[in-house]
């Protein structure tokens, strides 16, 4: 019975944690930090969408058919299974994954195979490991689908989020742009090495910076054991809220309050929130 209590209590202190850790980021004011998070995750995700899922569009007319290594029917079956089946398995094992261990996992395990099953195709030429590759690889591009837009919706405040989004995903546009103009230059005389730069890209570049730079969102701080990461995410906000603003904020958020009377279970009592301060990043 203790244990149960102490594990009901440890779980209400953490979830008024995030609350308040949460509520801060609400007023914290647009940041050069959210502008990056924002702009890696869109570049991340241009990649893996116009990268590894259009992989069988773009060799099966120069490379595949040509070669005589599949015939039309068998491509069909390789496109449904990177465009059908292997989205949709990406969006439910990751986003199973991204609630049980936080978005940062999943983004990142998304770019993992993304960047780590494109590269076989250069040399594998059996139909049945094509199929497979074509589903492990894409994944990831249902993955990134699934969390890209709710980790940046997550790490910005409402009134900011649609501009932050839509300004960010138009970076994706500029990425298919660039992997297009890579494909024309490398495809059909050097296919090889652009499966070889799209992996190194992914794997060598982004994956590095995804993981060193990229704070985890309040929902997943639930899953992390380090209580510090939460701090690190709100300095390094701080770090790039600008000095004009941090008075008008300031004066926002000082002597702010949580009026409302939390849920509790009848028998308990509960004891009202502490008036949270000014947000780190002001």
């Amino acid at each position: 019975m203790n244990s149960a209590n102490n594990q009901a209590a440890s779980a209400m202190r953490r979830t008024v944690y995030e609350g308040r850790v949460a509520a801060r980021i609400d007023r914290l004011p647009l940041t050069k930090v959210q502008w990056q998070l924002a702009i890696l995750v869109e570049v991340t995700w241009g990649f893996i969408i116009f990268d590894t899922d259009g992989i069988g569009a773009r060799l099966y007319p120069f490379v595949w058919r040509p070669a005589h290594i599949i015939d039309v029917y068998q491509y069909a079956v390789i496109q449904a299974m990177q465009v059908g089946l292997g989205i949709l398995l990406g969006v439910f094992i990751m986003s199973w994954i991204a609630d049980r261990y936080g978005r940062r996992p999943a983004i990142l395990t998304a770019t993992l195979l993304g960047g780590i099953c494109i590269w076989p195709f250069a040399y594998i030429t059996d139909f049945t490991g094509m199929v497979f590759l074509s589903i492990l690889s894409t994944l990831g591009v249902g993955g990134i689908v699934a969390t890209h837009s709710v980790y940046l919706s997550e790490m910005t405040s409402p009134h900011i989020r649609n501009r932050v989004l839509l300004t960010s995903q138009g970076i994706t546009a500029l990425v298919a742009v660039g992997v297009n103009l890579l494909a024309f230059w490398l495809i059909p005389g050097q296919w090889r090495a652009f499966l070889w730069i799209s992996a190194g890209i992914e794997i060598l570049v982004l994956l590095p910076l995804l993981y060193w730079l990229l704070p985890e969102s309040p929902p997943g701080w639930r899953h992390t054991a380090a209580t510090r990461k939460p701090n690190v995410s709100l300095r390094s906000m701080r770090r790039g809220c600008r000095p004009r603003r941090r008075r008008r904020c300031r004066n926002r958020t000082m002597g702010a309050t949580q009026s409302f009377r939390p849920r509790t279970v009848p028998g308990q009592s509960y004891s009202p929130v502490r008036p949270i301060a000014a947000a780190p990043g002001c």
